[in-house]
């Protein structure tokens, strides 16, 4: 995930992720255009918690961050807009859809972090980050939050195209 613009300009890597609560969602809102391969969905997620691994450098206001560790996070009441962009194709007498686009949107009430910085051995840096995160949790979302629905989006492309890819139309849409 990389942000270049503004007050909080950093690349973050993440990796040995774990996601705990996506699964229990709500879909608030659908809307679609078969015709045209349109579905923009409105989804609510209660919580959903995130561990994993993290590199982070870059810059905050004016100043150099260099860090990596393992890291919390927890997001609650999570408000989500998805717009797929589909296409018809076909392949063995079969029409399915492939994703060409989904746009990705994001808005949440809360959010707690936590983060273990191995870089500064545990330093005073380390918790000086972490209440940093929490106390500023609303203005580095919003300044992050177009990166993060890019990187969001393109995986869920990947994950929802390989099953498009699976189920012909016919199958799981009825005329």
């Amino acid at each position: 995930m990389e942000n270049s613009a503004g007050p909080v300009r950093v690349t973050a890597a993440f990796s040995n992720i774990t996601v705990i609560g996506p699964s229990n969602y709500t879909v608030t809102k659908i809307r679609s255009d078969l015709k045209k391969m349109r579905i923009d969905m409105g989804l609510a997620l209660p919580r959903i918690e995130v561990s994993g691994h993290y590199e982070v450098s870059g810059q905050v206001l004016l100043f150099p961050v260099r860090s990596q560790g393992n890291f919390w996070a927890a997001f609650i009441d999570v408000a989500a807009i998805a717009k797929i962009y589909g296409k018809e194709v076909e392949r063995d007498n079969e029409k399915y859809m492939s994703i060409e686009r989904l746009l990705v949107d994001f808005k949440l009430k809360n959010s707690r972090f936590k983060v273990r910085d191995t870089v500064n051995h545990g330093s005073v840096i380390g918790e000086a980050m972490n209440q940093f995160l929490n106390n500023n949790a609303p203005e580095i979302i919003e300044e992050m939050r177009p990166a993060a629905s890019l990187a969001i989006a393109k995986h869920f492309q990947t994950f929802l195209n390989a099953a498009f890819n699976k189920i012909p139309i016919n199958h799981w849409l009825k005329p």
